[in-house]
């Protein structure tokens, strides 16, 4: 059994026990209407129909597949992991030692954390993904050469550009909006693909609008590595890693593969470091596709 199921499976063990539960109390709770326990237990297990195909077109070749599976999984536990963080606020009235007040406050908080935490999981899942949000960080040490006072670094990562499929209207927004920092140097620190390299075709153009004096810098993500597509071989996996590399550099950015360079300013200097995942290729960058 492949290990990345474990955690699947342990919690999908949790929500049925929790939906038997919750099912067995509503059977048996007086004054409810006979229909409610077999209505929740109607609802509960349509929920595992999609998580159902979720799990059949995770590792699907077809992208349209795959992307339907990460929506569907979102459906089942954007509404069961609500469930169970209500289920346990829940659970305190069941307790003999909390009074009658806290019991119908435990109760109310329940309700209301169950609706907060779908709507937290609809707007990451639908508003999030198109959302630009800037932070400026300032960093301060002795060890910073004086040359470099005032140097300006911006930082993103998690574009997964599959999610866009072609469409490259919001990529190019994230791209003027870093621009628009005035940045020294530009540092993407992973996950520029979702499963394989050919998601991140359509965004050369866009990504390579990015620019920064010092040049603009990459390192591999997970996604980068590309271990959720059903691959033939490893031959066809090494294959496509550095055709991802390659995009990347048509993009403008330097990939390191636990490299590192120095950048100068007069008698200054620092020294960028990149490193590999910690899922490492057991191959090395072809020389042509390195820092030159």
């Amino acid at each position: 059994m492949n290990l990345h199921w474990i955690p699947l499976l342990i919690a999908l063990i949790i929500h049925l026990a929790i939906d038997i539960v919750v099912y067995r109390k509503l059977k048996h709770k007086k004054g409810l209407p006979r229909w409610v326990a077999p209505v929740y237990a109607v609802l509960s297990a349509l929920l595992y129909v999609p998580l159902a195909f979720a799990i059949a077109f995770v590792r699907h070749p077809s992208d349209s597949l795959f992307r339907l599976s990460m929506y569907l999984f979102l459906v089942f536990y954007g509404i069961q992991g609500p469930k169970m963080v209500a289920f346990l606020i829940y659970s305190i009235t069941y307790l003999r030692c909390v009074s009658a007040r806290a019991k119908r406050m435990a109760r109310s908080i329940a309700g209301i954390a169950f609706v907060a935490l779908v709507a937290m999981v609809a707007y990451a899942a639908f508003v999030t993904p198109y959302t630009i949000e800037v932070k400026h960080i300032t960093i301060s040490s002795p060890h910073l050469p004086a040359a470099f006072d005032g140097y300006r670094i911006v930082q993103f990562s998690d574009a997964h550009v599959g999610t866009y499929g072609t469409d490259t209207t919001f990529v190019s927004e994230y791209v003027d909006s870093i621009n628009a920092q005035h940045p020294d140097l530009i540092c993407f620190t992973g996950d520029m693909v979702n499963r394989h390299a050919a998601e991140a075709a359509p965004f050369v153009k866009p990504f390579s609008r990015l620019h920064a004096p010092d040049g603009m810098v990459a390192i591999q993500g997970n996604h980068d590595y590309k271990e959720y597509y059903p691959w033939a071989c490893a031959q066809q996996w090494q294959s496509d890693s550095l055709r991802l590399i390659s995009l990347q550099r048509s993009m403008g950015f330097t990939v390191c593969h636990d490299s590192a360079f120095a950048i100068r300013r007069q008698s200054d200097s620092i020294v960028v470091v990149g490193l590999r995942n910690f899922l490492p290729p057991h191959w090395k960058i072809p020389q042509n596709l390195r820092r030159e």
